[in-house]
């Protein structure tokens, strides 16, 4: 129990008066000190048994709109509280607001005699995605008069999952004479060898001459070839690329979110037809988390989570078990000097490919692929989502992954379009590199895009109305009947 300013203010003039009666030998003084100090003893008393039923009875809920919410977009939460009878005191109830959130305004909510029940609302924005706690609530218990208070915390925590922002103009093509179109929309990636065209694109070499679509090639000037849906569904692994780079931009913005949303669609179409799925990770300490596939309801809900979480915390230190492209320039640094006849056979490998193959195998996304290969099955599809930040490394990547899948199918979202500095020059040297994917057989390779930077540059006026983007909704995480209503690529 906590004393307050207003008894020690009693108890002062108590003794005072109490002081006053001898010093002046005025005995009615004496009444005026016992007084006050009568009535404290009964206020105490009182709000000692009111406090009592208070503490022990008080019922604080807290109930929030949603579970899950997406990291910007404020959440309403409701705080009710309801005492089993009147006390004779004043019950205070002030929500806490949670670490790294911001509330809309403070809110207490008292519950003064004879009023039992009361609830209040109010709304909570956390801008980073993550895990977070509405923590119990602080109750203070006052005495009518403000002589005394007893402070404590109830309710139970509740835990609300925060979404990454999720972008919602998602455009994809497969090259510079491609028209942009909305993520769903396109599905050439999905083509096999069935009886139903699924797309038409590009002619590559080695792609069968009867396909042929002499219509699009008399239209578009090149070659262009029909292909079909596949008649059956390969199991898909997914590498997404998670890396502290990707995250830059504005919230909803990143290239992150953007790839997020190919990686979701892909996740829909596998749950939506039963599909093995699998999941790679890429991070920046070179170790990658892993999901070999699987086609069960609970495996779909862990992809997604998963999805959701990566990038959410940046700043990971590198793993000192990796070999950095230093450590191998000291290597060949140690062989120069070594003597022996192993030094002399190694020299002339370390001098003509140290520094380039120690660069690419302790790229990220290279070790990721090699590693995610070893679960990929032959007749496997893999799904590649980076950006085109580290070319050369991104190359080998490819190569790599064509070793353990039948089919390849990257998705790279541009710099250019994401750090502010959007030019034709830079455009040009990504397409450049995303035609080079493509051009390696059985791989292709997209553009994805925001919808707000298409039109900028030109040669790309001909696009899709950024008003065709599917809509998403934000259901939650964890609820496998309200899935995210990603548009379906199929």
């Amino acid at each position: 129990m906590k004393l307050t300013r207003r008894f020690w203010g009693v108890v002062t003039l108590a003794i005072l008066s109490g002081a006053g009666a001898v010093a002046f030998e005025r005995p009615a003084l004496l009444v005026a000190a016992v007084g006050p100090l009568a009535w404290l003893v009964s206020r105490q008393y009182a709000f000692v048994r009111a406090a009592g039923i208070a503490v022990s009875g008080l019922d604080v809920e807290f109930t929030p709109e949603r579970r899950t919410t997406p990291a910007g977009k404020p959440l309403s939460v409701t705080v009710s509280a309801k005492l089993p009878r009147p006390v004779s005191a004043v019950v205070r109830i002030e929500p806490d607001v949670p670490v790294g959130a911001a509330a809309d305004a403070e809110s207490t909510m008292l519950l003064e005699s004879p009023a039992t029940d009361g609830s209040l609302s109010f709304d909570v924005t956390w801008r980073v995605a993550g895990r977070y706690e509405l923590p119990p609530a602080r109750v203070v218990v006052e005495d009518a008069a403000g002589l005394f208070s007893v402070e404590t915390t109830m309710g139970d925590s509740v835990v609300v999952d925060v979404d990454p922002a999720r972008a919602t103009d998602v455009l994809v093509r497969g090259g510079r004479s491609d028209r942009f179109v909305p993520l769903g929309i396109s599905k050439p990636w999905l083509a096999g060898q069935g009886t139903e065209v699924a797309d038409i694109r590009e002619y590559k070499p080695g792609d069968p001459t009867n396909h042929i679509e002499w219509k699009a090639t008399a239209r578009r000037g090149s070659l262009h070839i029909r292909e079909f849906e596949a008649e059956t569904n390969p199991s898909v692994m997914v590498v997404f690329d998670a890396r502290a780079r990707l995250s830059a931009g504005e919230t909803g913005g990143t290239k992150l979110a953007y790839l997020r949303e190919v990686a979701l669609s892909f996740l829909q179409r596998s749950r939506n037809v039963s599909e093995p799925l699998g999941l790679t990770v890429v991070s920046d300490d070179g170790r990658p988390t892993m999901l070999e596939p699987g086609s069960a309801a609970s495996h779909y809900k862990q992809v997604r989570e998963q999805l959701f979480e990566a990038g959410s915390e940046s700043g990971s230190q590198t793993s000192q078990s990796r070999r950095s492209p230093g450590s191998a320039r000291a290597a060949a640094l140690a062989l120069e000097t070594e003597q022996s006849a192993f030094a002399r056979q190694l020299e002339p490998f370390f001098q003509a490919r140290a520094p380039y193959a120690s660069a690419v195998a302790n790229d990220p996304l290279y070790r990721a692929i090699v590693r995610h290969g070893s679960v990929a099955g032959g007749d496997s599809l893999t799904v590649i989502c980076t950006d085109d930040a580290d070319r050369t490394a991104l190359v080998e990547a490819v190569t790599a992954a064509r070793r353990f899948g039948s089919r390849v199918l990257v998705f790279l979202t541009p710099t250019a379009r994401f750090d502010g500095r959007l030019t034709q020059d830079r455009l040009d040297e990504f397409e450049r590199v995303r035609a080079q994917l493509a051009g390696m057989p059985n791989v292709w390779a997209y553009e994805v895009a925001p919808g707000h930077s298409i039109g900028t540059s030109e040669g790309e006026g001909d696009t899709e109305p950024q008003s065709a983007v599917g809509q998403h909704s934000t259901a939650g995480r964890g609820d496998a009947d309200t899935e995210t209503n990603v548009a379906e690529v199929q």
